[in-house]
C-alpha cells in the first residue's frame, strides 16, 4: 500500500516520511512540505496537481519523483533505480537537485514542462524526450533534448568565457 494517500485535494503535509512501502506518497491536488520517501518498492513522490518543497527521495524501486502538473521546487532525488525527477506533463521542476540514479536525474517525457536551475550529478544527465518543453539555466553532465524545445545554449569548459545568456545550461 502507499504510504501516504492525500489522493481527495486540498490536503496538506508536512515534515512526513515514508519508508517501505508500495509509493512512499500519493498525491493529488495537495502541498507536501519537507518530506521523505525512501525505500519504496515503486515511486517515491507519485502526484498530479500537487506543489511539493524541500522534500527528498532516495532508494526507491522507482522513480524519485514522478510528477505530473505539479511543481517541486528545492527538492532531491538520489539512489532511486530509475529516473530521479520523471514529469509526465505539464510540470515546473526548480532548484531541485539529483544525483546516482539508474536513469536520467531529470527526464521530461511529454509536454509542457520547465526545468529551470536544477543540478544534476557530475555524471548524470537530463533527457528531454518530447518537444514543447523549458529547459534553462541547469547543471549537468550531458543532455539530451530533442528538436522543438525551448532551451538556453549548453555550455562546457571551452565556451564559458564567452557566454553572456542568462538561460545557459552547463556541461561539466
Amino acid at each position: 500500500s502507499d504510504g501516504f494517500s492525500a489522493s481527495n485535494g486540498g490536503c496538506e503535509l508536512r515534515s512526513c516520511v515514508a519508508f517501505g512501502n508500495r509509493d512512499g506518497f500519493f498525491a493529488n491536488s495537495s502541498r507536501l512540505a519537507d518530506c521523505v520517501a525512501r525505500s519504496n518498492t515503486q515511486d517515491g513522490f507519485d502526484v498530479a496537481s500537487a506543489t511539493l518543497s524541500g522534500c527528498s527521495a532516495t532508494d526507491n524501486a522507482r522513480h524519485g519523483f514522478d510528477l505530473s502538473s505539479s511543481r517541486a521546487s528545492d527538492c532531491l532525488a538520489s539512489n532511486n533505480d530509475v529516473d530521479g525527477f520523471f514529469s509526465f506533463i505539464g510540470s515546473s521542476i526548480v532548484s531541485c537537485t539529483s544525483s546516482v540514479n539508474d536513469g536520467a536525474e531529470f527526464r521530461l517525457g511529454s509536454t509542457q514542462n520547465q526545468l529551470r536551475n536544477c543540478d544534476a550529478s557530475r555524471f548524470g544527465y537530463i533527457a528531454v524526450d518530447a518537444a514543447d518543453n523549458v529547459v534553462v539555466g541547469n547543471t549537468a553532465g550531458s543532455y539530451s533534448i530533442v528538436a522543438g524545445n525551448v532551451a538556453g545554449p549548453i555550455v562546457d569548459e571551452a565556451s564559458v568565457a564567452t557566454n553572456t545568456n542568462p538561460a545557459a545550461n552547463f556541461d561539466y
